[in-house]
């Protein structure tokens, strides 16, 4: 696992502004990303190893380890710059059976909230 992910520490979203308060709202991404090599086929390369998947935030039988939420909003003061609070966007696998009883608080997975 590679954190942050392949395509860089940071990529912007889109933000809202409230200019009754100067505050900036903008989402952010923590994606890791998971990365395989497979046994070259002797038949296709003379490499003894090839890159497998490698996806951005791939699926794997264990969940994923990063402590903080990887899908967030933050309200920052415009004024002051300060940070005025941070959520997670979203709902992360909490009710994975290697996390049960851990009793984890929200913790947004990397892929956007999908709106049916």
């Amino acid at each position: 696992m590679q954190l942050p992910g392949s395509v860089g520490g940071a990529d912007w979203q889109s933000g809202a502004f409230d200019p009754e308060t100067d505050t900036l709202f903008v989402q952010s991404i923590t994606a890791p990303f998971i990365a395989d090599l497979n046994k070259g086929d002797p038949r296709a390369t003379d490499l003894e190893y090839v890159p497998g998947l490698r996806r951005l935030g791939a699926r794997t039988a264990r969940p994923a380890t990063v402590k903080a939420a990887l899908r967030r909003i933050t309200a920052i003061n415009l004024n002051t710059g300060d940070t005025l609070w941070m959520t997670p966007n979203g709902d992360g696998p909490r009710n994975h059976p290697l996390l049960q009883g851990l009793n984890l608080p929200r913790s947004a997975i990397p892929a956007a909230p999908r709106h049916w």
